[in-house]
């Protein structure tokens, strides 16, 4: 999926803008295991193992479990572990800032009327009700080059 400026700056903070996050900032990979009718989503970070290879019967796990596509992931039919609260929590967010600040440079703040906006690089997200979501919002725009 191709995201757009005007998509990300209209997106409110929650799991949508989270999982953008996840794919596009961290490079998080969701995988999905099916068990009969049940469907659970795990996420391989980085540097990790394959979610199937935790088990001491890896071969019949390898089976049940597939990648899935971010676009694919639905609520209502996956139980999801692993999310962060990209958006609205700050201790997540700044996580997002401590990965980008080694590429870029990387700043938050307020204006006068109690919004926030952050930049990272030359890219700028303003009148952001919270910090997080302005550092989410910029950091998507500041990876995709938007």
């Amino acid at each position: 999926m191709t995201l757009t400026r005007e998509e990300i700056l209209l997106l409110p903070p929650g799991r949508k803008l989270d999982r953008w996050i996840q794919e596009h900032i961290f490079k998080w990979i969701p995988w999905a295991e099916q068990r009969g009718d049940y469907a659970t989503v795990v996420y391989q970070k980085p540097g990790e193992r394959e979610p199937y290879m935790r088990t001491q019967r890896w071969e019949e796990a390898k089976k049940r479990h597939t990648i899935i596509p971010y676009s694919e992931i639905d609520f209502l039919l996956h139980a999801v572990y692993g999310d962060e609260d990209w958006s609205a929590e700050i201790s997540a967010a700044w996580r997002i800032v401590e990965r980008l600040k080694t590429t870029m440079d990387v700043s938050v703040y307020t204006d006068g009327n109690g919004k926030y906006a952050s930049e990272c690089g030359r890219w700028t997200v303003d009148d952001c009700n919270t910090a997080p979501e302005a550092i989410c919002k910029s950091a998507l725009l500041a990876v995709l080059n938007l």
